[in-house]
This record gives structure tokens, C-alpha cells and sequence, in this order.
């Protein structure tokens, strides 16, 4: 079993210390401590790449399965669900757009 420090472990996952430090913190990965130190295994390592991991039918417009252990926030998922296959909104449009058409339409009518 390999120990890997901190600083290796964060040039295999090609992220920086502090992002993995930070989720060993938070509980999200897995690791090892050793006077004060933090240590991980490749299992470890395997484990985090999984936790990280965006699978692709998460972004092929499949249904997103909101309970996956995914890095995509709340809002992520929400608008991918809210998008269909195209990439465009499935049911109107942006309330952006929205609005600046109803602007126009006012304008046109005075």
C-alpha cells in the first residue's frame, strides 16, 4: 500500500493542494492523517477521481439523476434538466430574452 502525501496526491488528481486539502476538510474525500499530515492511498485516490467523476450521459440530455455524486452544483443540474437534447430550453425561453422582447413590443405599440 502507497502513502502519498498531499502534494503528490494533488499532482496525480492534477488539482492544487489546498482544492484537496479543502475536501478532506469538508468530508468529502477520503484520507489518511499522520502527525498533523495528510496522506492518501491510491484507493484513496481512485475514490476521489470517482466522487469528481462527470459521467457522459450526464451531458448528452439524458434525465440528470440529481442524487449522483457529481462536482456540478444545484443549479447545474437544475438548468441541464430544464434543457432538452438540442442544448435550448424545452418549455419557453430565458426570462432574459422574455423580457427584452416584451421591452420592444411596449415600444412598438406607443
Amino acid at each position: 500500500m502507497a502513502l502519498h502525501d498531499l502534494a503528490q496526491a494533488a499532482a496525480i488528481i492534477r488539482s492544487t493542494d489546498r482544492w484537496l486539502a479543502d475536501g478532506v476538510r469538508n468530508g468529502r474525500f477520503p484520507a489518511r492523517r499522520i502527525n498533523r499530515k495528510l496522506f492518501f492511498t491510491d484507493d484513496d485516490i481512485e475514490v476521489i477521481i470517482e466522487i469528481c467523476s462527470i459521467t457522459p450521459s450526464g451531458l448528452s440530455g439524458d434525465a440528470v439523476d440529481s442524487t449522483a455524486p457529481s462536482s456540478m452544483t444545484k443549479t447545474t443540474l437544475r438548468r441541464m434538466r430544464q434543457q432538452g437534447p438540442s442544448g435550448r430550453f424545452r418549455v419557453g425561453e430565458p426570462s432574459r430574452v422574455r423580457r427584452t422582447q416584451a421591452f420592444e413590443t411596449d415600444a412598438v405599440s406607443e
